[in-house]
């Protein structure tokens, strides 16, 4: 699946084999549109060219911090209607370290600990 090529490639990258791989170009898209940004230049090296895209190299920060801000919220509003059990479980997953391990790992200056 990760692997093959999206209908809406053909049209828009159709000798795309010529630059990169096919079977990576297919992940990158792939996971680029997955990610819910769709094929905006974020993803992109060169932001004119779609071969260029290198999706599974990016710690996505933003869209991490969105994730937790809704794990969050669902705690807060089950909080309101007294949903114990739903408190726990989303209070639970907004404590994981799952949001900060990649952002540590490549984002974090030693020196003084500040974010690069």
């Amino acid at each position: 699946m990760w692997n093959e090529p999206r209908a809406e490639l053909s049209t828009i990258v159709p000798n795309s084999h010529i630059y990169v791989k096919k079977r990576e170009l297919y992940r990158e898209l792939a996971s680029a549109a997955e990610s819910g940004w769709g094929f905006s230049s974020r993803w992109m090296r060169n932001g004119s060219d779609l071969t260029t895209t290198s999706t599974t190299s990016i710690v996505p920060v933003d869209l991490n911090a969105l994730l937790l801000k809704m794990e969050l919220d669902i705690a807060f509003l089950a909080n309101l209607i007294g949903e114990s059990s739903t408190i726990t479980c989303f209070t639970e997953a907004s404590q994981d370290s799952k949001y900060t391990k990649g952002h540590e790992l490549y984002l974090l200056e030693r020196r003084d600990g500040a974010m690069a």
